[in-house]
């Protein structure tokens, strides 16, 4: 595999990054779109052990998939101007510094974490209002709701107009939080497993080696994705599906929460957050590598 500026190791434009990002994003999102939708069912409910994630399988079935053109239209903004960022930031960061030296693993491991976290802010920021109107879509119960099937950018206008213009980065600050925790173990967390798998040469040198190292690193950084960004997943959550007295901000949120539910209720909905963030990085990281090397051969005509 070379070496370039690409977080799998293939040299591509700023332009190709941002399509790699998009179409691996919703690769992954037309898999996991349904157990995204239970997790913030899940997440939003006041009680602890209601519902249960049968029981909203067996009552919405089909009506899980709803939102999902909205989250490919989220990845548009979302997945590819954090990959654009995330390879910039941490190309930057890594300028002379020896990627083959064990003492330099410390600062590596730390550049592609806080690159991580930075794109993902960025990104998030950008695309939060989508990011609202997508979670209200999962939530919403009724499906002839006219909110519900509205086009976006009726959604959006519906929503400005009768709250303010500022009423769509409401409860952004912990959707903004958790997308720079995500992205730090998506993309950092996967690339510094990645590289060590690689270069201990763990599984072999074959492609049977290599298809291991990607869903071994891949699986890894999901649950590191999900420990990091849990807690801040379930602020989002509640706060963007809230009315808007009823919650004073983040911290009046975060305190009403550790009173109700303890340390635990910032894990609530955590098994959901898995069972979907664990597949997604590892099917997203996959992704990335097929469609670089499709587009690597693409160019060199191999």
């Amino acid at each position: 595999m070379s070496t370039g500026n690409s977080i799998v190791g293939y040299r591509q434009t700023p332009l190709e990054m941002f399509v790699l990002g998009v179409v691996s994003g919703c690769t992954a999102t037309s898999v996991t779109h349904p157990i995204d939708s239970i997790r913030a069912r899940l997440q939003t409910t006041g009680s602890m052990a209601s519902p249960s994630i049968r029981a909203i399988i067996l009552q919405q079935r089909f009506k899980l998939y709803r939102g999902l053109a909205i989250a490919y239209i989220r990845h548009a903004s979302y997945s590819g101007t954090r990959m654009i960022l995330y390879n910039s930031l941490r190309g930057f960061g890594e300028r002379g510094v020896d990627s083959t030296s064990s003492s330099s693993l410390p600062s590596l491991a730390l550049g592609k974490v806080s690159s991580g976290i930075i794109a993902g802010c960025i990104a998030s920021f950008l695309s939060a209002p989508v990011d609202r109107w997508l979670l209200r879509t999962q939530l919403s119960v009724n499906s002839s709701s006219n909110r519900s099937n509205e086009g976006l950018l009726a959604t959006r206008w519906f929503g400005s107009a009768r709250s303010g213009f500022g009423e769509l980065w409401r409860g952004s600050t912990p959707s903004i939080v958790r997308a720079g925790l995500v992205t730090a173990g998506q993309l950092g967390f996967y690339e510094m497993f990645r590289n060590q798998l690689r270069n201990a040469h763990v599984f072999g040198f074959d492609r049977k080696a290599e298809a291991l190292e990607v869903a071994s690193a891949g699986v890894l950084a999901g649950v590191g994705a999900v420990l990091l960004a849990n807690p801040a997943d379930v602020l989002k959550s509640r706060l963007m599906s809230s009315s808007a007295s009823q919650y004073k901000g983040v911290v009046d949120c975060a305190v009403r929460t550790l009173k109700d539910h303890g340390p635990l209720g910032f894990y609530k909905g955590a098994m959901a957050s898995a069972t979907r963030q664990i597949p997604q990085t590892l099917i997203i990281s996959a992704a990335l590598e097929f469609y670089s090397k499709c587009l690597d051969r693409a160019k060199t005509g191999r």
